[in-house]
C-alpha cells in the first residue's frame, strides 16, 4: 500500500484514491495507523 494514495481508513479497511479497497488485518491495524501518523507530514 503506498500511503500517498490513502484516502481513508475505516474499521479494517484502507481506501485508496482510486476506489480499491484493502484489507487491513485486525492484528495489523494499529501499525499501519500509527505509521501513517508518524509519517503524515512526509505524504
Amino acid at each position: 500500500m503506498n500511503a500517498r494514495h490513502l484516502k481513508r481508513i475505516s474499521a479494517n479497511t484502507a481506501y485508496m484514491d482510486n476506489g480499491d479497497m484493502l484489507p487491513i488485518s485486525r492484528r495489523m491495524l494499529p501499525q499501519v495507523k500509527r505509521t501513517i501518523n508518524l509519517n503524515r507530514d512526509r505524504l
